[in-house]
């Protein structure tokens, strides 16, 4: 069997001494061919003909920066993953920023990218191996992107847009309006003042997060709309889900940004449910019984069952939607985010601490029964742990 083509990077910077740095650590790397352009004229040009599977691009550069140039290789290329980085951490509030696109403090963060992009990668091939194309197969036509995700991620790939403009798109959909206003003055936002306005609730909440509630409210109404019959089940769901996303959006703490997208994630961590139940109720069905029968969890016996769970058929299906990698990891992981050893809080680890609780306070434990002492130590979490018990009362 012959050995499969490497992946390809692409680095766009015009700091030179970067590039010695960017070599060292990605070299090495079996199955990877690495390109670097100064540039960013003559980047643009081989994107033209040239197809890469990442695209780091520096956000301060004359002329073109790294935010126009990732927004034409989101045009191009949607399957490329796209990286922005900068000397500098990532705004915490962000108002306009460029969809789907990861961040790289490349001050800090260099030497971290190698096992980074070793993650993405290793979490994307899972996503699109034979055996989730075989579980696919078995579905009769998984939803497509609304088109109002459509139109409002044409527009945030544009190098200008105003908030108005992000606003006039949504206001589109009257229900997700409605929506959109009934989350953002909820109490998992703390807005302090309500608003009635979806242009100033856009302007709170910024386009990457817009996007991302859009694409998630949608996603939940397509899906109820799928089998009508299960409305109620599905529901059910999504209420959970809505807990979850509320205690993750708390317990990630003061990081607003991460905090939303936590936030957005738990809202969102048992769309493979969701889909199991619309389009697999025999499945579904299957893992339930056997559950009753073991007394083990849904996720337990769907492993010991099937080659591809839940969670990696819901991160599968926001890939397509083109949510952000840190979305889909916490999705894939939510039922196992200490294997990803982060050594800090991520959204990830949020919504499994957020689910892992609630599901220990519906089985009667204590919090520190639920989540594992030595996990909570290697996030740096231990003095947090009373406080999530206190907010664990409030959802």
């Amino acid at each position: 069997m012959s050995e499969s083509a490497p992946k390809r990077i692409l680095f766009i910077d015009d700091e030179p001494a970067l590039f010695d740095a960017l070599t060292r650590v990605m070299r090495p790397m079996h199955g990877w061919e690495v390109q670097v352009e100064s540039s960013p004229a003559a980047a643009m040009e081989r994107l033209k003909t040239e197809s890469f599977d990442v695209v780091v691009a520096d956000r301060r550069m004359p002329l073109l920066d790294g935010v126009s140039i990732l927004s034409q290789v989101m045009q191009r290329s949607a399957e490329s993953m796209r990286v922005l980085s900068d000397d500098l951490e990532p705004d915490p509030f962000p108002r306009k920023a460029p969809a789907n696109q990861q961040f790289l403090a490349k001050a800090t963060e260099v030497e971290g990218l190698k096992e980074t992009i070793t993650r993405i990668s290793r979490m994307r091939d899972r996503m699109h191996d034979d055996n989730m194309r075989a579980l696919i197969g078995n579905i009769d036509g998984l939803p497509a992107m609304p088109a109002i995700c459509q139109e409002l991620n044409r527009l945030l790939a544009h190098e200008e847009y105003s908030m108005r403009e992000v606003a006039g798109v949504v206001e589109k959909d009257p229900a997700l309006c409605a929506k959109i206003l009934q989350v953002v003055n909820s109490p998992y936002f703390g807005v302090g003042r309500k608003l009635t306005q979806v242009h100033d609730a856009v302007a709170y909440l910024g386009t990457s997060m817009v996007k991302n509630l859009v694409t998630s409210l949608t996603l939940w109404r397509t899906l109820e709309g799928v089998r009508p019959s299960a409305i109620g089940q599905l529901q059910r769901v999504h209420a959970r889900c809505q807990r979850v996303g509320g205690l993750a959006r708390k317990v990630m703490g003061k990081d607003r940004a991460q905090g939303e997208e936590a936030f957005v994630s738990g809202l969102l961590h048992e769309i493979g449910v969701t889909l199991l139940i619309a389009y697999l109720p025999e499945r579904y069905d299957r893992i339930s019984a056997e559950m009753l029968k073991t007394g083990l969890s849904f996720s337990e016996v769907e492993r010991s069952l099937y080659t591809v769970d839940h969670a990696e058929l819901g991160a599968h299906l926001l890939d397509a939607w083109k949510l952000p990698f840190q979305i889909l990891e916490a999705v894939a992981f939510h039922h196992s985010a200490p294997n990803l050893r982060h050594d800090k809080l991520k959204p990830a680890d949020a919504v499994y601490i957020a689910q892992s609780v609630l599901d220990g306070r519906d089985r009667g434990l204590e919090i520190d029964e639920c989540v594992d002492d030595a996990y909570i130590a290697q996030l740096g979490c231990e003095q947090q742990v009373q406080q999530w018990a206190a907010w664990l009362k409030e959802v």
